[in-house]
């Protein structure tokens, strides 16, 4: 999008700084009208709850009340898209807040003028409801980097920078790298969800939120506020990134000792932990196939071919949807026989890394045929191979051979012409021999010296656990006192756990559990993790859900002080930082101050007044 300043507000606050409003409109070209501010012409409003340990998306807006001289002068502000007009709200020269003008709140006084007029524009986050995640096209693995980047591209977010020291023990783990590129997720557990759904599971994984503070859309861990310095990284790109740092602490002004001045407020507190329960739901799939179920409207035509990423085609032209043929059906893939018995196209699928196991996994699927002539019960071969690059083994139907070989699916009565009804087969298979890439293949039948058209749905090939366990739900309590809150959390992403699954194929069978990488091969991280701060990893190893629930039990081990307080910025150019936490002499526990982290709040620009909801961290 090529955006250019349409309209400009400036107005002083009473520091004399001069803040600066440019509402810009996508491929706009002409001259900037000025607009004329209200006695209170800009503020600010940041989401949030009473306990920042509950939220992960904080959104933010911005209300810009101006004067209108004339009946709907700036109407057409109101008839746009959501993206087509971007605010940038300046600190003197220094970019202090953007976003985007909302068209779904018109309301304009119904009298004559001049009136106030406000428009409201929000940071972006909240649109990425409107956008679908599958709509973003991924197949497979993808790093967190990439996911994150891509979500908040759809908003026209281009960078985001992250404090979030949290490292699988496979990981590299300093001040200059980030957790984001070292591990991945099968971005098929978001294909139901919207970007805004997908961004916040993935937070929550983390214990972190994402905000824009002056300017920077930050992703934290919110423990991390209470660091001396909090160590991060900038991303420009899904892979280029440099390293950052903040100080969080903020002190109110007691004995001149801060530049933010106090002015009043109310405490209140939020109850001790009884119980904490954390569920992961992992997902187990359906199918270790990607597209297994070949859905129409994922096939692609290029080039005089369809084709179904991540299947291969051996033969493009041969190779339909099912609905090319029949309409109705809205799944299926259709092989046509190409003359010459054992020249037929073929349809195939890869899955890298699966590991050697001694119990069994299945292979289901439904065929139905079409044929112009009548046939003696036709034959389906299904390949089911394995390699690891020096070694190839072929699944015969009854054992693994080093000879090429196939497994055969008969149809048990003679065939009529036309189409049959779908049918449905499986075979068991009794172990995986070597570690390695399997792949499946599917082919037209035959019949005699005849190849016989087929198509192909449901393709399920089912790798479980040995203990049999097909939905990998893992709960984690911790149990903190004999009364108080009690709390349940819902997990789908995180690691497995080695004592109720076996490492082995977790990564295949499970949606939810995400990988490293080795050298950009996706690996399995194992279930230890550890947090960092500058100088050493503190060697929890611990999975996941443990460092995760042993952060949130320790967060309500005792009553935490809420404050809902009124604050002015009394030196010109020190900011009150969104993400940092804030202090005060006269508010302790045990001799410290209590550290406060910014859960919500309001900006008067202005007056340079912030009304805060505050909630101690631990």
């Amino acid at each position: 999008m090529a955006y250019a300043t349409k309209y400009r507000l400036e107005i002083a606050d009473i520091h004399g700084i001069i803040w600066k409003v440019d509402i810009q409109k996508d491929n706009f070209a002409g001259d900037i009208i000025t607009l004329t501010g209200s006695g209170s012409p800009i503020e600010f409003e940041f989401y949030g709850e009473d306990d920042i340990f509950t939220q992960n998306i904080l959104g933010s807006k911005a209300t810009i009340e101006v004067v209108c001289q004339t009946d709907y002068a700036y109407s057409e502000l109101f008839t746009s898209n959501n993206l087509e007009y971007k605010v940038l709200i300046y600190h003197g020269v220094t970019l202090y807040w953007t976003g985007y003008l909302l068209v779904n709140n018109y309301n304009e006084p119904y009298a004559c003028p001049p009136y106030y007029l406000k428009l409201t524009a929000t940071d972006g986050l909240g649109l990425l409801k409107d956008f679908r995640f599958d709509g973003l096209g991924y197949t497979g693995r993808e790093k967190a980097s990439k996911i994150i980047y891509d979500i908040l591209s759809k908003v026209n977010i281009t960078s985001f920078t992250e404090y979030v020291n949290l490292f699988g023990v496979t990981m590299t783990a300093n001040v200059n790298t980030s957790p984001f590129d070292q591990f991945g997720i099968d971005t098929d557990i978001f294909v139901p969800d919207t970007c805004y759904d997908a961004l916040e599971k993935i937070l929550s994984l983390l214990n972190a939120g994402i905000r824009q503070d002056q300017g920077v859309f930050t992703i934290y861990r919110f423990r991390e506020l209470l660091h001396t310095t909090m160590y991060g990284r900038t991303f420009t790109s899904a892979t280029d990134k440099s390293s950052v740092t903040k100080v969080p602490a903020q002190l109110i002004n007691r004995n001149g000792s801060s530049s933010f001045e106090e002015v009043g407020g109310n405490r209140s507190q939020i109850a001790q932990l009884k119980t904490l329960y954390l569920n992961y739901d992992m997902g187990f799939k359906e199918s270790c196939l990607e597209k297994y179920d070949f859905k129409a409207n994922d096939f692609v035509y290029s080039g005089g071919a369809w084709g179904i990423s991540p299947w291969t085609n051996s033969l493009g032209p041969a190779i339909f949807p099912l609905s090319t043929e029949i309409p109705a059906e809205d799944k299926g893939v259709y092989l046509y026989a190409n003359a010459g018995l054992f020249t037929l196209a073929s349809i195939a699928q890869t899955i890298p890394g699966v590991k050697s196991q001694d119990y069994k996994f299945s292979l289901s699927l439904e065929y139905r045929f079409n044929s112009a002539a009548n046939h003696t019960a036709p034959q389906i071969d299904v390949v089911i191979v394995i390699s690891d690059g020096i070694n190839t083994k072929y699944w015969t139907g009854s054992a693994w051979s080093d000879n090429s070989s196939f497994v055969s699916l008969a149809y048990n009565s003679d065939l009529n012409a036309g189409w049959t009804e779908w049918e449905t087969v499986t075979k068991v298979i009794d172990s995986i021999p070597i570690d390695g890439d399997m792949t499946v293949i599917l082919s037209p039948a035959k019949s005699g010296t005849s190849n016989v058209n087929v198509a192909y749905r449901n393709v399920k090939l089912c790798i479980p656990s040995s203990s049999g366990i097909n939905d990998l739900g893992i709960g984690y309590t911790v149990t903190a006192a004999t009364y108080g809150q009690e709390i349940e959390k819902e997990y789908t992403l995180g690691d497995g756990y080695s004592t109720l699954v076996p490492v082995e194929n977790q990564l295949i069978n499970y949606q939810g559990i995400i990988n490293g990488y080795v050298n950009s091969v996706v690996s399995n991280p194992g279930t230890a993790w550890n947090t960092y701060t500058a100088g050493s990893v503190d060697g929890q190893a611990d999975p996941i859900i443990e460092l995760i629930g042993g952060e949130l039990g320790g967060q309500y081990e005792r009553p935490r002080d809420l404050l809902d307080i009124d604050l002015y910025e009394t030196s010109a150019n020190a900011h009150l930082k969104i993400i940092g936490n804030l202090q005060d002499t006269m508010n302790q526990y045990n001799g410290s101050n209590r550290m406060f982290g910014i859960s919500r709040g309001t900006f008067d620009v202005k007056f340079r007044k912030w009304s805060l909801s505050l909630c101690e961290i631990l």
